[in-house]
Formats: C-alpha cells, sequence, structure tokens
C-alpha cells in the first residue's frame, strides 16, 4: 500500500506544479448486499490489482479484524504450499506474475518504476529459498490471523 500512497503524492505534486491530472482507478466491487465482490480465492474485486493481488500468495481480506494494529489492515493467512502449486507451475510463473502486474501499475501510474524494482528484489531472494507461502525478508506477520470474515472462504488446500 505503501508504494500506490507514494505514486499519488507523486501524481498530486505534478498537479499542483503542472496541472497535470492524477490518474484514476476503478473502485473496489460491492455485491447487492453491500459486501465486498470477491473471487475464488477469497480476495476484492476491483481497485487497482497490485501484484500481491494479482500474484497472490495469502488471503488478505482487508476486513477489519484483530488486535492493535491488525484492526486497520485485516485477514492475512498465508496459503498452504497445495494451493501455491495449484496457482503456479513454478516459481518462474510466479515472478512472471508479480512483474506483469507491476508493469501494467506503473504503466497506468499507481506505482512508480523504482518501486517496480523494491517490489521485485524483494521477493527474488525469498523465492530462491523457500516457498511462496512464507513472508518475504523484512516482512512481518503481525497481523497473521485465522478469523475469516463471514462470506469468505478459508485458503486451505
Amino acid at each position: 500500500m505503501q508504494h500506490v500512497l507514494a505514486a499519488a503524492y507523486a501524481h498530486l505534486s505534478r498537479w499542483v506544479t503542472t496541472g497535470t491530472p492524477p490518474p484514476t482507478a476503478p473502485p473496489l466491487l460491492f455485491n447487492a448486499d453491500g459486501t465486498k465482490a470477491r473471487n475464488e480465492l477469497g480476495l476484492a474485486e476491483g481497485g487497482i490489482r497490485l501484484s500481491q493481488v494479482t500474484a497472490p500468495t495469502a488471503l488478505n481480506t482487508g476486513e477489519k479484524t484483530g488486535q492493535t494494529f491488525c484492526v486497520l489492515f485485516g485477514t492475512h493467512i498465508p496459503f498452504e504450499e497445495a494451493q501455491l502449486k495449484r496457482l503456479y507451475r513454478s516459481k518462474a510463473a510466479y515472478v512472471a506474475g508479480v512483474i506483469k502486474a507491476d508493469a501494467s501499475n506503473v504503466h497506468k501510474g499507481y506505482l512508480q518504476p523504482a518501486d517496480a524494482v523494491q517490489n521485485l528484489k524483494r521477493r527474488l531472494p525469498w523465492i530462491s529459498e523457500q516457498p511462496p507461502s512464507r513472508h518475504p525478508p523484512g516482512q512481518r506477520g503481525d497481523c497473521l490471523s485465522r478469523q475469516v470474515p463471514p462470506g469468505v472462504a478459508a485458503p486451505h488446500g
């Protein structure tokens, strides 16, 4: 999320100094009953599609559950190895998904090029050392929660 905010601040600065308006993004999608529309993995539909959503390794609901700061960020449940193997034929397929999503987001203005590079660098050593279900170096799972909001299937094999 910090990378999207950095891009937004850069666009705001450019808008103020040059008059160039920032890009717009699609909204999150909602069901008729007001709940977030979700895909088969339980991830929200619509909005900016970061690589963490288009090449996911965990269920990130965005639902406000948990304690302390977790209530701000929602549920994060790493996918089990069997599900990761169904999603990605290989580590290279996973990396390709990350690169494709990040390149698209740079093109649309939702991500700055340096942040896309940093995003990939954070994943490369991690991918070569351990399966994608682990947190990359520098990322902590402090808000891990097994509380899955109503209507969201638990991401188990």
